[in-house]
């Protein structure tokens, strides 16, 4: 019984082996030639390694996604795959990821265009990224639907970057610039107050990679001895239009093209019926570009960390650098003949004044500084020369970055900080934007005013002076001064003196005047001590005048130097 059990078993196998036999037989008999191999593939994918070694490009790849071998990659982008090229050029140990990118540019896949455009635009090769869209347009067209939409906004970056002027007052901008125009823009700005936040950041990245970098200077912020002021930061956003806007000026500073600004998808949506969506500055990281403060804003690049970042926000704030501008920028800035303040912590003088009177002046020791070096001379009849002093002797922040922000330098800020005086990025834009439409530009001065701008609410109570709107015109101007605007306050004291749209009223105008002297405006000097000098508004006092007088004479006044030489 045993014996028969095992011959039966032993049947078995040699059946079963009979059988395998067979099957390959057969299958070597009917499977024969490559063309066979090919026509089973195309019916069933079957015999895909036969067919892959028989040069079928697409078994190869098939294989590689399924065993995620790299050798059958290779092989399907040497047969001719454009998708295999495309994903073998962007494996990092391939020696030649160019060559098979251009490849499968060749085989005409069109995802290693789109790449291709991609990677020409982070460079900013705009000629070269057009001349490809032009001779690919119709590949371009075969992408998925979920692609052709990054697409359209390479198309939009690489033709924004060839035009000669970005803005183009295209429909949806007019009409973006109908909802920003306000009758009553005081009543937004009470909304903005209401949220804390006299100043709101909003980053906006060139590449999504930059975001945790964002996040890097809002966390710098909140750990600083600054962070007690009223600035809040909006979540960072990507904009890839950004490409095109911003790029390295000749001096390797980043530099955007200003009046383009208003493509970005961020300026669209701030909306001031929409007081969440409001942003008063705009923090631009870009690739490459030395990082520098352009009015509300900030550029960055992606190499800038968070000592920098806190550097120039302090130009924001009002500081000013101790180390030389540039030769533009001290040109610009530092040439006087008279003392002036260039920033919350440097005060200039021309260089034959002595540093004693400087001081006296300020009512402050002050120490020589570097700010103003390299200023050069103007060719005029008389040449000269200035010197830059700042308040501290201590080296700082505003001098070497690697120093920490100072609680001296913070409280500095803390103290001479008006919010009125520092331009939001809505100022900058209507200052960029001359030859753009009236609505487009009354929407920037609009946004402006609504954070409070003493420029803008002067432009707006101007505006409404001519249109005979006189109490509107009083709630801008008086908004403004209380702010602590000095020309709003001089611009009150000038109406109330002269009673054209507002009554006359002599004590009210010495009022304004006098808030404006308190601030050291040359003008608001000279006024006040004209009050003094005929009993406007105030008792007749011949030498405080000429106190004011003097005073406003070394802020370089010519009418209060005129004032002096008359009662000489």
């Amino acid at each position: 019984m045993a014996h028969t059990n095992y011959i039966s078993k032993y049947n078995v196998r040699i059946v079963s082996l009979l059988v395998l036999f067979l099957l390959v037989f057969t299958a070597d008999s009917i499977i024969h030639s490559p063309q066979q191999i090919q026509y089973h593939y195309s019916k069933s994918q079957s015999y895909v390694f036969s067919s892959a070694n028989y040069g079928n490009e697409e078994a190869s790849l098939l294989l590689y996604k399924s065993l995620n071998d790299l050798y059958w990659l290779e092989l399907s982008a040497q047969q001719g795959s454009g998708e295999g090229a495309f994903l073998w050029s962007q494996i990092p140990s391939n020696k030649y990821q160019e060559v098979w990118l251009q490849r499968a540019i060749q085989l005409q896949y069109a995802p290693a265009v789109l790449f291709q455009l991609q990677q020409l635009t982070r460079v900013k090769n705009w000629s070269e990224a057009n001349q490809l869209l032009q001779n690919q347009n119709t590949l371009l067209q075969e992408l998925p639907d979920s692609e052709i939409d990054q697409l359209t906004q390479l198309k939009e970056i690489i033709h924004l970057a060839l035009v000669n002027d970005p803005i183009n007052e295209s429909d949806d901008i007019k009409n973006w610039a109908k909802t920003q125009l306000l009758d009553e823009p005081l009543v937004q700005l009470h909304k903005v107050r209401e949220r804390h936040c006299n100043m709101v950041i909003q980053p906006v990245l060139e590449q999504p990679e930059f975001h945790q970098q964002a996040l890097s200077y809002q966390t710098a912020f909140a750990s600083s001895s600054i962070s007690d002021l009223a600035i809040c930061f909006n979540e960072p956003k990507y904009e890839p239009l950004l490409a095109s806007l911003c790029r390295a000026d000749s001096a390797g500073r980043a530099s955007c093209t200003i009046d383009g600004l208003m493509h970005l998808s961020s300026m669209k949506r701030a909306n001031v019926q929409n007081i969440e969506s409001l942003f008063s500055h705009l923090l631009v990281i870009t690739e490459q570009g030395e990082a520098n403060v352009r009015g509300g804003i900030m550029l960055l690049d992606k190499n800038d960390d968070v000592s920098v970042f806190m550097h120039e926000l302090t130009h924001w704030l009002g500081l000013v650098d101790e180390y030389p501008l540039s030769v533009s920028q001290a040109n610009l800035r530092c040439e006087t003949q008279a003392i002036k303040q260039l920033g919350h912590n440097v005060v200039v003088a021309n260089a034959k004044t002595p540093q004693h009177e400087v001081e006296q002046l300020m009512g402050r020791k002050l120490y020589k500084t570097n700010t103003c070096n390299q200023q050069s001379r103007i060719a005029s009849q008389e040449q000269t020369n200035v010197q830059a002093y700042k308040y501290f002797q201590a080296p700082s922040v505003m001098e070497y970055l690697d120093i920490t922000l100072s609680t001296t330098y913070a409280q500095l800020i803390k103290d001479n900080l008006r919010w009125h005086q520092v331009n939001p990025v809505w100022f900058s834009l209507y200052e960029a934007t001359e030859q753009s439409a009236a609505s487009i530009r009354q929407a920037f001065i609009t946004h402006a005013a609504v954070w409070g701008n003493g420029k803008a609410l002067m432009y707006l109570a101007d505006k409404s002076i001519k249109q005979r709107n006189f109490q509107q015109a009083k709630d801008l101007l008086y908004q403004a001064a209380e702010f602590g605007d000095a020309d709003a306050q001089i611009k009150l004291g000038h109406a109330y003196l002269e009673g054209e749209w507002l009554n006359q009223n002599f004590s009210r105008s010495a009022f304004w005047y006098q808030r404006s002297a308190e601030q050291s405006h040359h003008f608001g000097l000279y006024f006040y001590g004209k009050c003094l000098e005929m009993g406007w508004g105030c008792e007749v006092s011949i030498n405080d005048s000429l106190l004011y007088y003097q005073r406003a004479a070394m802020f370089g006044n010519s009418l209060a130097e005129r004032r002096l030489e008359h009662h000489n």
